[in-house]
């Protein structure tokens, strides 16, 4: 009988582990090498597919410029992060959720503003 449950418990894990081994974590701050704007909070932060057609997530920077996205399929994306109001800069960055799962990355938003345009660039990642 102890048998029988300890297959049954390592068959139940068997199955429960790589379905939670497909989601991904991106998470990221944002930095300021001069005066970080009093609204940061209302940047937007959006995750869309590799082709920018649809968007998966979205969220906003907490008080200290803080982001993070949970439960991202394996896949490619965008990361977009705009500058608001106005959009007066928008940053956008490959994320490659295909072999590593958890990303944590640090973005300079002014100085990559900077050198800023409408082509994805590779993700800063930190450590």
């Amino acid at each position: 009988m102890k048998i029988l449950l300890i297959l049954i418990f390592v068959a139940i894990l068997s199955f429960s582990a790589p379905a939670q081994a497909k989601k991904g974590t991106l998470e990221g701050i944002i930095y300021f090498t001069n005066d970080t704007p009093r609204n940061l909070n209302t940047f937007p932060v959006e995750l869309y597919t590799s082709d920018q057609r649809r968007q998966v997530a979205a969220t906003k920077p907490n008080q200290y410029g803080g982001f993070k996205f949970e439960g991202i399929k394996r896949g490619k994306y965008v990361l977009r992060i705009r500058w608001a109001p106005n959009d007066r800069c928008i940053l956008l960055y490959r994320v490659d959720f295909t072999e590593k799962l958890n990303i944590s990355t640090g973005i300079i938003m002014d100085a990559a503003c900077s050198a800023a345009n409408a082509v994805p660039r590779k993700l800063p990642e930190r450590d």
